[in-house]
């Protein structure tokens, strides 16, 4: 808009007899264009130190990394009590840790949160519909439950009423004089005597039975256990099963924010895990599909259930959604949240640091249920590498809660069609995930969107103004990165660890030019980690061993 108003005042200009004015404007946009290539050599001169400074920043880090990658991990059980699978989420790094240090029999899973399903949820009897999948992917499948909740479905209809009606610039003051007093009790209500898990789950989707559809085509068995047996596979789970497998989405609980989707599952398109979860649990416990699955040469025990859950990332409580009937289960999930909260208040909110157990445990659910609270919780701030490698690699080491997970074992992947999936998906979303937070710290005037507490909802959902005008903001507040005494997120560009042959990952990076794009201009490190625990960083004129 404003380049076709300078468009527009350049013509007029041109048009008025004489031109004077015009002749002046086009002699300083002559002398700009002139001075342009100098100008930007100047910035280059000036900006240089800073990148050497930033690089050595991200050369101190892999250093640090590749120390701790080169301890010993520690062992698993050959034959897993627990398995439990997470989101390759940083926030799951901890939690993860965590809950293997528990027990030697417990085998933790890291695999992309929206859990290789191309779906998209329509709650029954609504025309709603929202993706479940990384923006990269277009959804194939939908997803809506057998049987509607008609009471939640007209809760939602009112209360949609009632949003647009207020929100709609008639009402700005016949709604606050006539209604406003009556929100008193809402608020009360909302900040005293909230019920947390009506906030983090999603009433919709209390479902175990989901209708499952393909172009208006109720998927068939066979469908359902192709799109399954992918899932397995990519998980790795196809020859050991537990008896308890969790299959764990994540959501963030917090109020009045309108950066919330930033805090959710980027996986899931900016929403929970929930209903990812939810949907292939009820495929993997179908009796009709595990009898299929055999024939895939998959044999899940009888006795083994999955069981869908929630880890909440505010309060890094994990909330299953059927029964674990399994005492010493419980006991481990509640150990290691407890160990995940102390430790994550110990880094990023130290204030917290001399409360004991339960009142630490309270005062973090407190601030996501407070709608004043600016920083409900810190989200990905610190990401800095993204491993790609078996868990048993990497089990027991202390990554600090800055890398993604993904496991991934190049033996089980003879055509190297999962490390195409993985290099040319997750990693490129958690690149975007990286830039967006280094990009908001290096800049936040021009790529995050200023002080949280000034912003103002564009049309609902469109975005957000700083103050009641000027640009749409983008990128983060600085509230989500800093503490406002120090920096929160280090902005180091990501560096992509892979377990898998070097010939393996040039193919990739040859056969797709975003790939190529992101490695050869340096928007992120790749490296390669062998199986003898040595480091080589790809680079145009080929692989770079590191110290």
């Amino acid at each position: 808009i404003r380049i076709a108003w300078d468009l527009i005042i350049w013509r007029q200009l041109k048009s008025k007899p004489g031109q004077v004015e015009f002749k002046a404007l086009k002699q300083q946009w002559e002398h700009q264009k002139e001075s342009l290539m100098s100008r930007i050599a100047a910035h280059h001169e000036y900006a240089c130190h800073y990148w050497v400074w930033a690089y050595a920043a991200e050369l101190t880090y892999q250093q640090q990394l590749q120390k701790t990658l080169t301890q010993t991990p520690k062992p698993l059980d050959s034959r897993p009590v627990l398995q439990a699978a997470f989101c390759i989420d940083v926030r799951s790094e901890r939690i993860r840790r965590n809950l293997e240090l528990q027990s030697d029999a417990i085998q933790t899973i890291g695999f992309a949160g929206f859990f290789g399903l191309p779906i998209t949820y329509q709650p029954a009897k609504t025309q709603v519909k929202r993706p479940q999948l990384p923006g990269l992917i277009a959804p194939s499948v939908k997803v809506s439950e057998q049987t509607p909740n008609h009471k939640k479905l007209t809760k939602v209809s009112n209360a949609s009423t009632w949003k647009n009606w207020a929100s709609s610039p008639v009402s700005s003051f016949t709604m606050v004089e006539t209604m406003g007093w009556t929100y008193a009790y809402k608020l009360i209500k909302d900040n005293f005597f909230s019920k947390k898990k009506e906030k983090l789950i999603d009433e919709f989707t209390h479902h175990h039975q989901w209708h499952i559809s393909h172009n208006h085509a109720e998927l068939s068995l066979s469908e359902k256990v192709n799109m399954v047996t992918g899932v397995l596979k990519g998980m790795g789970l196809t020859n050991t099963f537990a008896s308890t497998i969790l299959l764990l989405g994540h959501g963030s609980e917090n109020r009045n924010n309108l950066h919330a989707s930033g805090l959710d599952c980027g996986a899931c398109c900016g929403q929970s895990g929930e209903v990812n979860v939810r949907v292939l649990t009820s495929l993997l416990n179908d009796p009709a599909v595990r009898t299929e699955l055999h024939k895939a040469d998959i044999h899940i025990p009888e006795n083994t259930r999955f069981i869908s859950g929630l880890h909440n990332t505010t309060t890094d409580e994990i909330v299953c959604f059927d029964a674990l009937n399994n005492a010493d289960i419980d006991t481990w999930l509640e150990q290691a949240s407890k160990q995940t909260r102390r430790e994550r208040i110990q880094l990023m909110d130290a204030g917290l640091k001399d409360l004991d157990d339960v009142a630490l445990e309270k005062s973090l659910k407190d601030r996501g249920k407070d709608w004043s609270e600016v920083r409900p919780e810190w989200g990905l701030a610190n990401n800095a590498s993204f491993i790609v490698a078996p868990r048993e690699r990497t089990r027991g080491l202390d990554l600090q809660g800055r890398s993604f997970l993904h496991d991934y074992d190049w033996h089980s992947d003879a055509e190297f069609a999962l490390l195409e999936q993985i290099m040319t998906a997750p990693m490129i979303v958690t690149q975007w995930i990286n830039m967006q937070y280094n990009l908001s710290v290096t800049d936040n005037t021009f790529f995050g969107s200023g002080n949280k507490l000034l912003h103002n909802a564009v049309g609902q959902h469109i975005g957000v103004f700083e103050g009641n005008g000027g640009d749409l903001r983008i990128g983060l507040a600085m509230q989500s990165i800093h503490d406002g005494e120090n920096w929160r997120h280090h902005p180091l560009r990501i560096s992509v660890y892979i377990a898998a042959p070097k010939q393996a990952i040039e193919n990739v990076i040859a056969k797709h030019q975003t790939v190529r794009d992101l490695v050869d201009n340096g928007w992120l490190f790749l490296v390669h980690w062998s199986d003898d625990n040595t480091f080589e960083r790809y680079q145009k004129s080929g692989w770079k061993y590191i110290d």
